[in-house]
């Protein structure tokens, strides 16, 4: 079934709906976004679906993660708690947990050495530290000083403070493109713009169709994913030691 037979499908009533959708799970990416869409469209839809996750036969994966996190967070108790279980294994932990998980790592010793690595490996791409790395966000010989629980949070929790010339924009030009990043020249006829790898887009004004921001910095969420609480303790130890 085809994406459009999928959508003309979906402006049905019935209850047959549903079980025409899950009875063979095999789409293309258009029609699967299209047949996911139909069937969170409406509650009588959406326990079918679950019950097809539990069956295992719709993957987890096919979900985008906005739908995941809708489902999650879904109005009727019910089917959130259905969902929080069927999807257990492609629903990300919550800051809160993920916070709770590593704040062990504000009180162990940790080896500067081994978190000059993991600095090198996860923050160089954005943090400059003892004259390395690039510099999109804060350095962190400037931070260094705020104590370990802040560091932590920030790490954690990149959105919950930032300071307003460190919060991304996205902007479309009439050309087509679009490009997000922090502004460094905001000029009556240019707008410039640094965005990730460290390099620097000058927009012309004329080119520009619109720009918006979430008020969200750059830097994602996830970026602890894989560390232990050992590793953690470390990266906090090498950036308290940067001279």
């Amino acid at each position: 079934m085809q994406a459009a037979a999928v959508r003309a499908l979906a402006l049905q009533s019935g209850s047959e709906v549903a079980a025409i959708l899950l009875d063979h799970w095999q789409y293309t990416p258009k029609a699967k976004e299209a047949a996911l869409a139909a069937l969170l469209a409406r509650e009588d839809r959406t326990r079918p679906l679950l019950d097809a996750v539990a069956a295992g036969k719709v993957p987890a994966t096919d979900f985008s993660a906005s739908q995941i996190e809708a489902l999650a967070r879904h109005k009727h108790e019910p089917t959130r708690d259905r969902a929080r279980v069927v999807l257990a294994t492609v629903i990300p932990p919550s800051r809160e947990e993920v916070a709770a998980k590593f704040q062990p790592a504000i009180a162990l010793t940790g080896d500067s050495a081994r978190g000059r690595g993991i600095y090198a490996g996860r923050c160089s791409v954005c943090h400059r530290a003892g004259g390395e790395g690039l510099e999109l966000g804060p350095d962190l010989l400037t931070v260094k000083s705020r104590g370990r629980d802040s560091l932590l949070a920030a790490i954690i929790n990149p959105h919950q403070e930032v300071a307003p010339q460190y919060i991304a924009y996205e902007v479309n030009t009439k050309d087509g493109n679009a490009y997000l990043g922090m502004i460094s020249r905001d000029e009556a006829s240019s707008l410039s713009l640094r965005i990730m790898g460290g390099a620097e887009v000058n927009l012309p004004r004329a080119n520009i169709r619109g720009s918006s921001s979430s008020g969200k910095s750059l830097m994602p969420e996830g970026l602890e994913a894989g560390l232990s609480v050992q590793e953690m303790a470390d990266l906090l130890t090498f950036i308290e030691q940067l001279k």
